[in-house]
């Protein structure tokens, strides 16, 4: 892992989100409508090991250090951004709060364990 992967591939994960907050809260009814959650809460599941997974082999330190470095980016992202365009609710709205709980969980489950590599490392030399 690198640091411009790291910041590059949570960039793209954070665009991504605050782009879909902007439009689901500024375009549509969000709370009513309980499809444009799942949407998003499937976006945020598919895209986060998607990226998480390109990073290389990492371990548990490294998981929680992206998982966090990813979360603030998001945070931050929503406030310059998503904010001032959809309205502030985009940061407290329960629902998004899921959205926020979603990638860190999902970086622990689907990063490439490097405990796991080396295990199949050591098999594979005996």
């Amino acid at each position: 892992m690198t640091y411009a992967k790291l910041f590059g591939f949570g960039f793209i994960l954070v665009a991504v989100l605050v782009v879909l907050k902007t439009v689901f809260f500024g375009f549509f009814t969000w709370e009513e409508t309980a499809l444009l959650h799942y949407i998003y809460w499937g976006v945020a599941a598919v895209l986060t090991p998607a990226l998480v997974r390109r990073l290389g082999v990492i371990t548990i330190l490294e998981a929680i250090v992206v998982a966090v470095l990813w979360l603030v980016m998001e945070i931050i992202g929503d406030a310059i951004v998503a904010a001032p365009i959809a309205g502030w609710r985009v940061l407290v709205d329960p629902n998004f709060a899921i959205g926020y709980l979603i990638p860190p969980l999902v970086i622990f489950m689907f990063h490439k364990k490097r405990h796991v590599h080396v295990r199949k490392q050591l098999a594979a030399a005996k």
